[in-house]
């Protein structure tokens, strides 16, 4: 068969009830997800992770999670493959993990313009199934950089080494409580290390620096904060630590390629929300 028609994915957005929680279930079709706004807890066996807005996961069929949602309710922007998983879609051996999540920039930016692309105002992707080729040029670009390195995360399957538990611990506890005033001397406080060791094991175990992670909190706090309030997009720049509106601006644009109006346009869609007793998930 073509690629065009084996390996058709369908984009789709959903919409999940605040505080909701689904308990250990798994799909079989493979799904590609990319959180719009809200926060999502998932976990697999005693691995946990956080994500929020601009977080992507990686589920091939039959894997077993459980998540919880909330507290606001989340939206979702999902491609999905039936009968298949990742590895169908890269080159052979570059995809060896079944679930993965990434908070990477590039991950998110190629997923955020896939989902712009196809979300006009007029017939919003929210309320429709999109059929999209493997040979998807934005597709493409989120497949390369899914695949093009290792996506770092603790105790990601068959890694040489997991980072220190203070350390995952440390990061845990900055993705799930980030305030704009967090920096590097604090968080380094915080764990109780000199801010150069701290440093030195965030590009080891997390192949990026500190004030990288720190941005790129700013960042989902921002776009959250965009999904969530009607507040003028200077009130929300400030409100999460950026100089000015410029400045937002001009980093949407570089790590997201939309602004953030565009953004929020994206992540205010409001389809049909889903029961609380909804097996469907990310």
């Amino acid at each position: 068969m073509s690629p065009t028609t084996a390996h058709a994915l369908t984009l789709s957005i959903d919409q999940y009830a605040g505080g909701l929680t689904q308990p250990t279930h798994a799909h079989d079709h493979l799904h590609l997800s990319l959180l719009l706004r809200g926060r999502l807890e998932e976990s697999i066996g005693g691995r946990v992770e956080q994500a929020g807005a601009l977080s992507v996961v990686v589920k091939d069929p039959g894997v077993r999670h459980a998540d919880r949602f909330g507290p606001t309710p989340v939206l979702i922007a999902r491609l999905s493959l039936a009968d298949a998983g990742l590895g169908a879609l890269v080159e052979p051996g570059r995809w060896t993990t079944g679930w993965q999540w990434a908070h990477e920039g590039a991950i998110a930016r190629a997923f955020v313009q896939l989902v712009a692309r196809h979300a006009g105002t007029a017939n919003p992707v929210a309320r429709c199934r999109v059929r999209l080729p493997e040979n998807d040029e934005t597709m493409l670009d989120l497949l390369a950089a899914l695949t093009a390195r290792s996506i770092r995360t603790p105790h990601a399957p068959g890694a040489a080494s997991a980072p220190p538990r203070w350390l995952a611990e440390c990061v845990a506890r900055w993705r799930a409580e980030w305030t704009p005033q967090l920096t590097v001397r604090t968080l380094a406080a915080e764990a109780g290390v000199h801010q150069v060791y701290l440093a030195r094991c965030m590009r080891r175990w997390y192949g990026r620096g500190v004030h990288d992670e720190l941005q790129r909190l700013r960042l989902r706090a921002a776009a959250d904060a965009l999904a969530h309030s009607d507040h003028t997009v200077s009130s929300v720049a400030h409100a999460t630590g950026w100089s000015d509106e410029a400045h937002l601006c001009r980093t949407f644009r570089a790590r997201l390629g939309v602004t953030p109006t565009r953004y929020r346009t994206l992540a205010r869609e409001s389809p049909r929300e889903l029961p609380r007793e909804s097996p469907r998930a990310t």
